[in-house]
């Protein structure tokens, strides 16, 4: 826009606002963090075609890989819409969960030993993956699900072939200490990116009310 628009005034609106209260939700799944069962997976998402090319590709020649030195790994695959073709995926090995509710998937993000975002195309931020920092579960992701994300430290294992994919996935289920390490980066990306705070700070210039304290901000409206 900027090249277009020389002079433009142009600013990166967070797609995502969560409050410091919604934050604790990283910061309780943190806490808990070796207990997380490094024998689950989870990918999320449904009938989006990159969804479905994305677990194509990683159940037929990623997973393959990872349970060659991994047996006893299971991957779980939640979504809305799930089309037959990935029901037909079912196995002792992929469990296809389908719908969830809320609960029930907020305690997978929260024990699950990591999130795979295994993308190979499709646009813009993806919401996968912010769900997965936010949740401050380890991520597996290629350079695709980080499109649009310009973390200052790594906050996931990223890789584009199966090979280095799978490998990706055991390093985020055997590392724990670096694991651990790319999701507390994940919920600082998150806190200075994605939060509401972050959102207040870059509406201030179009909005200057924004950017008064809390404490001004509760006198203006007495």
């Amino acid at each position: 826009i900027r090249k277009a628009m020389p002079g433009a005034n142009v600013a990166d609106i967070p797609v995502y606002a969560y409050t410091r209260q919604e934050q604790e939700t990283g910061r309780r799944n943190l806490a808990t963090f070796d207990a997380r069962d490094t024998h689950e997976l989870i990918f999320v998402g449904g009938s989006h075609p990159p969804n479905v090319d994305a677990l194509k590709w990683f159940t037929q020649d990623v997973f393959p890989l990872v349970l060659a030195q991994r047996p006893d790994v299971r991957l779980n695959i939640v979504g809305a819409s799930i089309p037959d073709e990935i029901r037909g995926m079912a196995s002792e090995s992929i469990r296809v969960r389908g719908r969830l509710s809320d609960e029930d998937l907020d305690t997978l993000y929260a024990t699950v030993g990591a999130v795979v975002v295994p993308l190979r195309f499709g646009g813009g931020v993806k919401g996968k993956v912010i769900d997965a920092l936010f949740n401050a579960a380890p991520l597996v992701t290629t350079s695709v699900g980080l499109q649009g994300l310009s973390p200052a430290q790594p906050v996931g294992f990223v890789a584009d072939s199966a090979e280095e994919f799978a490998t990706a996935v055991l390093q985020a289920l055997e590392d724990r200490s670096q694991a651990r390490r790319r999701v507390e980066a994940g919920l600082d990306y998150i806190a200075d990116c994605y939060s509401e705070d972050a959102l207040a700070a870059t509406l201030s210039a179009y909005a200057p009310a924004l950017a008064l304290s809390k404490a001004a901000q509760e006198a203006l409206k007495e």
